[in-house]
């Protein structure tokens, strides 16, 4: 599985300093608070969040940090008050110093936080945690979701587990089993992931799994794939686990028999002097006896457009060149997002493929970047994503077409039923 990092591991200098000066705290609190008010599109999706009153409070927690970890936390904190996947803030830091790996991963499954993945004997995939340090897992869990950036509830609990500096260096979880695990968290070991592919029925159903796209050989080895399998009657593409990258629109044009659309999508647009005279308006409009001249009209009319959003509907794209022409099965689950959404929504609009297994994560959009020389850096979404009919897909996800889901029993048994739903289906494709 892939996700969007919300720290990083890159390697410090011994020369980076652990502490952090006041200016140096001002001004990362300061450029934070100014992206999230100038270029963060999904202030309509919280509501009750007020900006202003969350921002005094980052300052408090900032400026009495005791320590770089505080201060990071102050500000992851503050970014997940937004709601959304796609804004974090990270600290390299952070990453080298307390990112060490837990050495497995967990889900939320049938109610049960449940193992799956590990490189630990003693911790098999599909066992139970209950607790952590004499607390329930779950209680853990509340504890430290105020750190967490997501798009929804389901997505946070998705998370989790990747946010390994909420850990402690060394804890001791008890199954549910009633046996108990010491893990001593280790130096994080990357994994190399590769675009694979095979026939699973010789010249009937071929499978190309493609675990994200980035870096861009993952797509470019994909369209390979699809060209080898070209006279495949099914084809399988399982994206599930992909995290995103870049959209990749090759891939999707080359799979496509039939028009299609991407999604439609709104971000905020500023235009100072509207915003001078629009608030003018707001409090002429304060008074009612207060008189109206003949600007009023349009001033009020550009009060909107001052802090308004820019709509970019939908629109149609013909294939360019088709490579594949049989019929098309993708693979979803929680852990797909971004430009693994992006792949699957014309799909799922022009219903040319059938989609299988559960939601999506529910998050992509475009980044506003800011990175510091001291190694602190954050993102903000500055893209709201509908469907293209408009509907809602924030926090939601791209719904499959027939909903597979694993179960705890399938993680400890090892099968895949979403796999095996496709393959059932792929192979009836006269």
């Amino acid at each position: 599985m892939i996700f969007l990092p919300l720290v990083t591991t890159a390697a410090l200098t011994q020369t980076t300093p652990a502490a952090l000066a006041p200016r140096e705290r001002a001004l990362i609190t300061a450029k934070l608070y100014a992206a999230v008010k100038f270029y963060f599109a999904h202030l309509s999706a919280i509501p009750d969040f007020d900006l202003e009153a969350s921002y005094a409070k980052l300052l408090d927690e900032a400026f009495a940090a005791k320590d770089r970890y505080a201060f990071d936390l102050a500000c992851i904190a503050f970014v997940a008050e937004l709601k959304n996947g796609h804004s974090n803030f990270y600290d390299d830091w952070l990453g080298t110093y307390n990112g060490e790996s837990l050495g497995f991963q967990a889900g939320y499954y049938e109610d049960k936080w449940v193992v799956t993945y590990s490189h630990i004997p003693e911790l098999k995939v599909g066992e139970v945690l209950v607790s952590l340090d004499s607390q329930p897992f779950e209680t853990f869990y509340q504890s430290k979701k105020r750190y967490i950036s997501a798009s929804s509830e389901r997505d946070s609990r998705n998370r989790f587990t990747y946010q390994r500096y909420l850990f402690p260096p060394q804890f001791q979880l008890v199954k549910g089993d009633g046996t108990k695990v010491t893990i001593k968290r280790v130096p994080f070991i990357n994994v190399t992931e590769k675009t694979e592919g095979r026939w699973l029925v010789k010249d009937q159903v071929a499978y190309i799994k493609v675990p994200a796209f980035q870096p861009a050989v993952f797509e470019e080895d994909a369209l390979k794939l699809v060209t080898e399998y070209k006279g495949a009657k099914s084809l399988i593409l399982d994206l599930r686990g992909n995290g995103g990258g870049s959209t990749p629109s090759k891939l999707i044009d080359a799979l496509m028999d039939r028009p299609y659309r991407s999604a439609s999508w709104q971000s905020p647009q500023h235009v100072a002097v509207f915003k001078v005279w629009g608030d003018y308006i707001t409090e002429l409009d304060k008074d009612p006896k207060a008189p109206h001249d003949e600007t009023y009209g349009a001033l009020s009319t550009l009060r909107d457009l001052g802090t308004g959003m820019y709509f970019s509907p939908s629109t149609w794209s013909k294939p360019s060149k088709l490579v594949f022409a049989g019929k098309v099965f993708i693979l979803i689950d929680r852990s797909v997002f971004s430009a693994g959404e992006d792949c699957c929504i014309p799909f799922k609009d022009n219903h040319r493929a059938t989609i299988i297994g559960e939601a999506t994560g529910g998050s992509t959009g475009q980044p506003y970047s800011v990175s510091f020389p001291n190694g602190i850096g954050f993102r903000v979404s500055s893209k709201r994503d509908s469907f293209p009919d408009g509907s809602p897909f924030e926090g939601l996800g791209v719904q499959p077409d027939i909903a597979v889901s694993t179960t705890i029993a399938d993680l400890r048994s090892g099968k895949d039923p979403v796999l095996a739903k496709a393959l059932e289906l792929a192979s009836k494709v006269p």
